[in-house]
């Protein structure tokens, strides 16, 4: 097989996709752990996010995500993805390469219907990752990151002994949602239930922006 074509930074995509915001154990955190501090404390709830790229440097791609929570270090407070997915080879290695996101390659069905979207994640035929039945409001809110203070948009990734810092910026607009099933497997991902979920929100539309990161040794 050629060679993944490198993508380097910063990109653009745009898309849709879901928001869903998180009340998990202390046991099931554990398991998402950052490798970059020992002494840390999560500030927010965690995330899982489940995006339709329809444009991007890289080209479309799906993507399945999941932040254990936003989190207070010594160095700052910083988001973290600790597992991620995605349907294109060309996405994980310039994923890798570019901020340190540690992606992996799946098959996705996104589905969509009358209200809302049923997406399935799987390694193969036999290897479900997730399954969710999804849906958002036709009530619109435009939203931006231009109004939220820039740390608060601050991500560190670590692959082996590099540090990748950077902060994205987004506009779009948002609807609140619904999860109306879920099912995870949890030697793949986190383990969901629907009596996890605090709050879904739809992403109906939405542009993003990934700089080139800053990235040290360490």
């Amino acid at each position: 097989m050629p060679p993944v074509k490198l993508v380097p930074a910063p990109w653009n995509l745009r898309g849709s996709g879901y928001i869903i915001a998180l009340n998990l154990p202390e046991s099931e955190l554990e398991r998402h752990l950052p490798k970059f501090s020992d002494k840390f404390a999560f500030v927010s709830l965690p995330i899982i996010m489940l995006v339709d790229y329809q444009s991007s440097e890289a080209g479309p791609y799906f993507e399945l995500l999941f932040i254990p929570g936003r989190l207070d270090t010594p160095d700052g407070q910083f988001w973290h993805i600790t597992k991620i997915y995605v349907s294109t080879e060309i996405s994980v290695v310039n994923g890798i390469n570019n901020w340190g996101i540690p992606k992996e390659l799946a098959n996705f069905h996104f589905t969509k219907y009358a209200t809302g979207h049923k997406v399935s994640v799987e390694l193969n035929s036999k290897t479900k990752i997730a399954e969710f039945d999804l849906s958002f409001s036709d009530f619109k809110i435009p939203v931006t990151t231009a109004i939220v203070p820039g740390g608060l948009m601050n991500f560190r990734q670590q692959i082996d002994n590099k540090l990748f810092d950077y902060s994205i910026s987004a506009n779009g607009k948002i609807a609140f949602g619904s999860t109306k099933r879920v099912a995870t497997n949890p030697d793949f991902f986190p383990k969901i239930s629907l009596s996890n979920i605090r709050m879904t929100f739809g992403v109906p539309d939405f542009n993003l922006q990934f700089p080139v990161a800053n990235v040290k040794s360490i």
